[in-house]
This record gives C-alpha cells, structure tokens and sequence, in this order.
C-alpha cells in the first residue's frame, strides 16, 4: 500500500519534517505543506476545523500548497485513482494565537449562570476571576462552565496553545429582586 507523506516548510525558517503521525506547526507566517511520495492519480488538498469533517480546497492540486493561515485548522492529502481506492495522508495541524470570545456581558436575574467562551482545537482554556468577590467557577477549564456569585464581577477566559495566549474578558452583573 502506498503512502503519502505531508512536509511542511515555514518561509524564512527553512526547515522541514517528514510526518508519519499528526505534526502541529504554529505560525501566521507563509507555511508550505508539501505532499512526499506523489507520484500518479489526482492529487486534492482537504481542510478540517475538527479533524472529523473535511472540506476541499479548491484549485489546489499540486503536491505543494502554500498559503498564509488565518484560523487554526487541519490540513492533509487525498490521492484519488479511477479504479483504487484513494489514498489519505497523515495530517498536518497548522495553529495561530487562539481568537478567544468570552461571550457577552450580562446581568443575571439569579445566583448562577453558565458561562459561554470559545474553544479552539489544540487550544486549553481558563477561567479567572479578575474582579469581584466570592464569585465560584465550578469547572475553571470548561468554557461552558457554571459561575455562581453575587454583585459585580470581571471574569477573564484565555485560550493557550503551542503558539501563545489570547484572554478576553467578561463583565457579570447579578441583581436580585
């Protein structure tokens, strides 16, 4: 059975790795995936945000394809046959500074709310409080998280991956009645 190997080069780094298994790369820079071992069929380059549903990049063909990334997202190759099945490469996980979002500000009519911030693949995240006290976050790392409190609150959610950090912050306001 054939393989198909992606490469990646970083321009202005100048290097490049062989993968087998899942790589990750951190950048914002111009980043080359290079497809190895290509040698018939139709070549097609695919783009996932969960490494589960993938999408074709159109007009992208080649054995290299190079683009700027803008969003963290997977990357791999299929190699398409008129009689065999296709051929499916390792894949290549291209990540940037996390976009966090810790949601809307709100006043809550209660004790308690459920906190609404992204996730990003590759990424962890935490909640702090930045402002307020004796406010409870009850799962700090969820981003869907319970916060039970009363009075006014500053909450902060940060997003960390291989490339960096990214906060947000989120103002809660609890009134009673």
């Amino acid at each position: 059975m054939k393989r198909i190997f992606i490469v990646f080069i970083v321009l202005f780094s100048f290097f490049g790795v062989k993968t087998k298994a899942q790589q990750v790369v951190c950048t914002t820079e111009t980043i080359k995936l290079r497809a190895k071992n290509h040698q018939y069929g139709i070549l097609e380059w695919e783009k996932s945000t969960d490494n589960i549903n993938w999408v074709k990049i159109h007009n992208q063909n080649d054995s290299v394809y190079t683009f700027k990334p803008n969003e963290t997202a997977y990357y791999r190759t299929v190699n398409k046959f008129p009689y065999c099945d296709p051929i499916i490469s390792s894949t290549t996980l291209v990540q940037t500074i996390p976009n966090t979002n810790a949601g809307q500000d709100r006043l809550v009519n209660d004790s308690y709310m459920f906190l609404a911030g992204n996730n990003e693949v590759g990424s962890t995240g935490l909640w702090t409080i930045l402002e307020g006290s004796n406010g409870i976050i009850s799962e700090p790392t969820n981003p869907n998280s319970k916060f039970a409190g009363s009075g006014t609150y500053k909450l902060l959610w940060t997003l960390t991956n291989s490339c960096g950090s990214k906060s947000d912050t989120l103002k809660v306001n609890f009134v009673t009645n």
